[in-house]
Order: structure tokens, then C-alpha cells, then sequence
């Protein structure tokens, strides 16, 4: 069951692959990485790499059909066709699936399980100089359909990510001195807007500095990182804990620096996120709303006492950053939203003047604390010419 191969480090070796040159003589580490032994792949070979070629985000294999890669939301065939039967899709899974997972391909291909049969599971899988692999697996009226979000097999820096220093701001919180820096950070966006890259860089980048513990909740787990002064420790859900929630409530009993949780969704899961960054820790999460002013919409309406749940949402938000993603010049180009409350802001928060909060930020009034808009973001990358007038209708700046 599966062909993995678990990565041995002598000494210290980077979390992106890369020899650290000093080598400690009889000390062996096992890397909580795994990858998978692309050799063992056979018709996904030349898939992954077409994808890789192409810089494509997306693999789309629907059984019996011909495999499509994308980039963004552009879809385009794999040539020559390649059409997977449903041995070929399971023999896959088999083969990428995490060993301490691997009984739940059992229960989706074993029809005397069917009752059991969970129908859509998540998983993820590394392919040195490929790159990881966010599969979502499901059973359909067409058969086996397999999603591939492709990301990135290094974790890059926030400047590699952030060309156009949008973060300035983001970097300015994460560059703190002694005590770390209380609060919600919130990444928000539309799927393939690059939320979990850049969270993952913001992650690897503090566990450089600090010595505590760094906690990620995820499904399924994105990003490994390993080797760094901080004891990251990684849970994914359905695998070690039950749900975002479960997790939360764990991290506050393992006396965390800084906690990261994957995309929430529930009311209670956003409660819970603003209450233990109200209890002073630095927390990431990631929701799927457009800009800024919507996600401070939206996270309004979650709470029932109107009053105090502002109060709490103002008191709590350290930042929130609303990213696009384009495919200009053969490369991807970030355009981000950026929202760093000062006092005013917050005082806007509270009451629920949105109005105002508004024409604060788009005025620009904001910007020395970090505070960037997409019109403003959008505006330098004409100047810089990254982009063109003709991509302001792409991006909703209308």
C-alpha cells in the first residue's frame, strides 16, 4: 500500500531541500515529511509534468475522461489525451494516499463497505521538485473525480510572494522584537487566491524567531515545517483531531506562541477564533470573502449581541488581507488588499459606522500603518506595467 519515501536528515537539513552544509556525524532525524516516489505513478507521470511546465494551480481527472490542468480558472487538456480509468484513478490514491490514511481507501473502494462509504475525503502528498498536493477525492454520477490543487514544494518567503511590498504592513507585525504580537490575522480570498502560500510563508518566517509552540490545524495539512527554532506541530482534521473546533479547544491546554487554523466556516468556529486571539495569542485563518469591508460585513452578522461582538471584533482584528491572484508574463502576480486598524478604525469597528470606516480606508488615510486597497494596489501595478487598464474588469475594480 503506497510507494513513500521518508526523507532522513543528518544534522540539519532544510524543510525545502536544500543542504545546510553542516552535517552532525551520527545523529539521524526522520523528517515528518513523506513523499511520494514519483516513479511509482505511471500515467500521472507525464501529468504532473505538463502541470509543472505550464505553472498550471489545477489537475481535474474525471474517470474515463480526458485529464484537464489550469491555470487560475483556465482549464486546457492534457496533450497527448490521457483518459484514467478507475483502476488507474484508485491505483493513485493508492499510491499518494498517507500511509496512516490509507484504511480509508478501503472503505470508498470496498462495496461491502458502501453503507460506510464517506463518498469525498481530503488528503494531501509531496513530490520532490514537483511540488505538494491537495487532493479532494469523490465519487459522482461520472464516477472517480479527483481535484489537485498544486502548490508549491518549497515554501516561499513573503517577499517572493509579495513583489510589490503590499505586505509592508503584514511584515511590520511579524518583524516584532521580544513579545509577539496579539490578535487575528485573517487572509481572505477566493479559492486559488494563494491564501494558504502565503500563510504557510508568514508561519515558516515567525518559526524562525521564536523558540515556542506554533500550532497548525488544517484539512488536510498544506505545508509541513520542520527544522526551525519553534516546535511546529501540524494536525489535520479527520486524522488527529475531529474539527477546527476540537482543535482550538486543544491548542489552549499546549501553551501555544502563535496558532494557525485552515478555513472556518461555522459561526461557532469564527467565535472562537476572535475569543482565544482576544486571550492574547497571535492567531491565522483564512476565509473565502472578497475585500475587506465584506469580510468586516460578514464577521458582523456572525455574532448575536450585535454590541459587544464588535466590541470584541475591533478589540481582537489584527489585520486582514483580501488577495487576487493573475497569470501575467508567464508568472503569477499578487494583488492584495491590505486593512491594519488603528484606533479610529477600531473606534469605526465598534460602532458599527462602516460608512465611515469605509471612506477611511479608500481615502488612503491609513496607508502609513500598512493599510493598502486594491484600487491603490491595482493603480501600481499599471505604473510598474505588470498590468493594463484592460484588467481592471477582470478584477472587479469597476
Amino acid at each position: 500500500m503506497g510507494n513513500h519515501n521518508i526523507l532522513y536528515e543528518q544534522g540539519n537539513i532544510d524543510v525545502r531541500g536544500k543542504n545546510m552544509s553542516t552535517l552532525r556525524t551520527g545523529i539521524l532525524r526522520v523528517s515528518k515529511q513523506i513523499e511520494t516516489d514519483i516513479n511509482a505513478l505511471g500515467w500521472f507521470i507525464p501529468v504532473i509534468k505538463k502541470a509543472k511546465q505550464e505553472k498550471a494551480t489545477d489537475i481535474c481527472i474525471v474517470e474515463n475522461k480526458p485529464v484537464r490542468i489550469s491555470i487560475l480558472k483556465d482549464y486546457r487538456l492534457i496533450e497527448p489525451i490521457i483518459k484514467p480509468s478507475q483502476y488507474e484513478i484508485d491505483e493513485l490514491v493508492e499510491q499518494t494516499l498517507p500511509p496512516d490514511t490509507k484504511d480509508m481507501s478501503f472503505l470508498l473502494y470496498d462495496s461491502a463497505n458502501v453503507n460506510n462509504n464517506p463518498n469525498y475525503f481530503e488528503y494531501g502528498f509531496s513530490i520532490k521538485d514537483f511540488g505538494r498536493f491537495r487532493v479532494s477525492h469523490t465519487n459522482s454520477e461520472e464516477g472517480r473525480v479527483i481535484s489537485l490543487r498544486k502548490l508549491p514544494y518549497a515554501i516561499p518567503s513573503i517577499e517572493e510572494l509579495d513583489r510589490f511590498n503590499f505586505l509592508k504592513g503584514i511584515k511590520n507585525i511579524l518583524n516584532f522584537k521580544q513579545m509577539i504580537p496579539s490578535g487575528l490575522i485573517l487572509h481572505t480570498g477566493i479559492t486559488g487566491s494563494g491564501k494558504s502560500t502565503m500563510i504557510a510563508a508568514e508561519i515558516d518566517y515567525i518559526a524562525t524567531k521564536i523558540s515556542g509552540n506554533i500550532l497548525v490545524f488544517e484539512n488536510p495539512i498544506e505545508y509541513r515545517i520542520t527544522m526551525r527554532k519553534a516546535n511546529v506541530i501540524h494536525y489535520e482534521v479527520n486524522r488527529h483531531i475531529n474539527s477546527f473546533l476540537e482543535g482550538m479547544n486543544i491548542s489552549l491546554r499546549n501553551n501555544p506562541s502563535v496558532i494557525m487554523v485552515g478555513e472556518v466556516r461555522t459561526r461557532e468556529e469564527i467565535q472562537t477564533l476572535f475569543e482565544i486571539a482576544n486571550k492574547g495569542h497571535l492567531v491565522f485563518s483564512t476565509l473565502h470573502t472578497n475585500n475587506v469591508m465584506n469580510t468586516i460585513r460578514f464577521l458582523t452578522e456572525v455574532g448575536e449581541d450585535k454590541g459587544s461582538w464588535r466590541h470584541l471584533i475591533a478589540h481582537s482584528l489584527r489585520a486582514i488581507v483580501s488577495q487576487k491572484l493573475m497569470f501575467r508574463n508567464d508568472d503569477y502576480v499578487l494583488i492584495a488588499e491590505v486593512f491594519i486598524p488603528d484606533k479610529v478604525a477600531r473606534a469605526k469597528i465598534a460602532e458599527g459606522n462602516y460608512v465611515e470606516l469605509e471612506n477611511l480606508i479608500s481615502s488612503n488615510q491609513l496607508k502609513d500603518n500598512g493599510t493598502v486597497t486594491f484600487k491603490h494596489a491595482f493603480e501600481e501595478l499599471v505604473r510598474s506595467n505588470v498590468l493594463s487598464e484592460r484588467d481592471r474588469k477582470e478584477l472587479f475594480f469597476e
